[in-house]
């Protein structure tokens, strides 16, 4: 349904994926085309949907924000956390910050080893 929405109807994923979304905030969790190409127009018409579509972006933007705040570096700031501190098993630095540190800046307790950590 997302292939013809996007392929034939010249949808954006962007715009299937809001009315979707709103479909399935109204209890639509299985809508079909129909329903999509209907709830596309009321966003668009409705000044309170595109609000509400404002507001949805902004709270995906910060909570990305946040998510790229844990998994860089506490220390430099730069790099990913890339170290994970034994025996607390803290992943708060990356490994060029980790080997001067005595202390878990998070659990304040003593860092018996750093080991490299790999994402994904």
């Amino acid at each position: 349904m997302k292939a013809v929405c996007m392929g034939e109807m010249g949808f954006t994923a962007e715009i299937f994926n809001e009315a979707v979304y709103h479909l399935k905030l109204d209890g639509y969790h299985h809508p079909n085309i129909e329903d999509i190409i209907r709830r596309f127009d009321q966003i668009h018409k409705d000044p309170a949907v595109q609000y509400t579509s404002a507001k949805i972006s902004e709270s995906l933007y910060e909570e990305n924000q946040r998510l790229k705040r844990i998994v860089k570096c506490s220390k430099c700031k730069i790099n990913d956390s890339n170290a994970l501190f034994l025996p607390c098993a803290h992943h708060v630095m990356c490994i060029a910050f980790a080997h001067d540190t005595k202390k878990c800046p998070v659990g304040n307790r003593g860092v018996s080893d750093g080991v490299r950590t790999f994402l994904g």
